[in-house]
């Protein structure tokens, strides 16, 4: 989680949250201080879950994988997301011939949920 941590920093501040001339002193830093904060441009929750969550020094007191999948703004990003891919799934999708039945699933909407709770 640390290492998912220290890449959305960098992905947010466009700079990793440590850095310094040598291993040694990147070590004493990461031990040692906080990370700058991150640009405001961002949320207050994503800031809190790259800064508070992710990069806490206590590895113990970092989220599980589950536990970000459940934080509320991620959950909704992943859920557009798969909205979005399962719509172009059935748009791809070949259309059935005249007699055939049709598709169980043709809206995707209709099991977002279910694969949502496969996943999470």
């Amino acid at each position: 989680m640390w290492a998912l941590g220290a890449i959305l920093y960098e992905l947010c501040a466009l700079k990793p949250p440590f850095s310094a001339v040598c291993m040694p002193a990147l070590v004493m830093q990461i031990c040692g201080a906080p990370p700058p904060p991150l640009p405001p441009d961002y949320s207050a929750e994503l800031r809190s879950l790259a800064i508070d969550r992710l990069l806490c020094k206590e590895a113990e007191e970092r989220p599980r994988v589950h536990a970000v999948l459940e934080v509320p703004f991620v959950k909704r990003r992943i859920e557009k997301f798969l909205e979005a891919k399962l719509m172009q799934q059935a748009r791809d999708r070949p259309r059935s011939e005249p007699g055939e039945p049709p598709c169980a699933r043709a809206n995707p909407r209709e099991y977002l949920g279910e694969y949502l709770a496969g996943v999470l």
